[in-house]
């Protein structure tokens, strides 16, 4: 019997924590323990005497999987989202969607990281335990954040696997609450869509069009343009590498480690075996497009 089952008999009101049950619930109703590192059970407080609190905190980790408190400058941006009053302010933002593959989570050290990296208070607003939007504000001469540094710092610094979707930049408050909620909804369904950890709108675009698409159709566009290279992993490398550096030879072999000329034989046999010029805009869209349908194929697979 597992320790899971073992603890539902003793305490009938234990759930796991999972995001629909989080929204059926006051989740300041129940105490809370992690398992493991992907487990946690909640059991409700009035089924808990205070004998059962110290042998389950004993055994069991407890932990908060109750939304953090949100800071002072993200309550502003709260209002500003959703009272619907025009800020004289007139910087250039974006909301960044950003979902913790974890349960066990120390939101003040994510904090920090943010904070650290971009040198000043950054908006975080908690959408859930889990799930959150930042508010990135950049100047016109300034550069953009690079979330892939944030993934690497996470990742080493507190071992905390993330992934990101990011918003386009928008220089006013139209609309804004629509912007919030739509980053939020793209943003739980790309990642079912991509095993990519970082995703910016307009590389979503093509992944939400494919969606819609059925899976046979999805099958036919792989077979036609792909053909015999669908499941040849270093032409395929080589083609989105190629699409990637916007159909520049050089760039594409100095990122693949390759001769100029190795790379070009690769292209030209793709190109002489498939009959699609790569070269020429309109059919690399196309081949993108197959590209991103086989990945979703095999994610399916998987």
């Amino acid at each position: 019997m597992t320790t899971l089952t073992t603890l539902k008999k003793l305490f009938p009101s234990l759930i796991e924590y999972n995001h629909d049950s989080i929204t059926k619930i006051d989740e300041n109703d129940y105490l809370w323990f992690s398992l493991d590192h992907t487990n946690i059970i909640g059991i409700l407080h009035t089924e808990l005497k205070e004998k059962d609190k110290q042998l389950l905190s004993t055994f069991l980790q407890p932990v908060q999987v109750n939304t953090p408190k949100q800071s002072a400058i993200s309550e502003r941006w709260h209002e500003r989202i959703f009272s619907k009053k025009a800020s004289e302010e007139m910087e250039r933002f974006r909301f960044v969607y950003f979902h913790i593959d974890q349960l066990v989570v120390d939101h003040g050290l994510i904090v920090d990281v943010f904070e650290q990296l971009f040198s000043e208070e950054v908006p975080i607003m908690w959408v859930s335990h889990q799930e959150a939007i930042v508010v990135e504000s950049v100047l016109a001469d300034e550069e953009a954040m690079n979330y892939h540094q944030i993934i690497d710092v996470l990742i080493a610094d507190v071992a905390v696997p993330i992934t990101f979707f990011i918003g386009y930049f928008k220089t006013n408050d139209g609309d804004l609450q629509a912007y919030y909620e739509q980053l939020i909804e793209t943003g739980r369904k790309i990642f079912s869509l991509t095993n990519d950890l970082v995703i910016d709108y307009f590389q979503a675009i093509p992944y939400l069009l494919l969606e819609d698409v059925d899976q046979l159709e999805r099958e036919e566009l792989v077979a036609s343009v792909l053909g015999e290279f669908a499941g040849d992993e270093e032409m395929l490398q080589t083609l989105q590498t190629f699409l990637q550096f916007n159909l520049n030879v050089s760039e594409t072999a100095k990122q693949l480690y390759m001769h100029r000329n190795s790379l070009q034989y690769r292209i030209d046999k793709f190109m002489n075996e498939t009959n699609i010029n790569i070269q020429s805009f309109d059919q690399a869209v196309v081949v993108q497009l197959a590209l991103i349908a086989n990945k979703m194929m095999e994610n399916t697979k998987g």
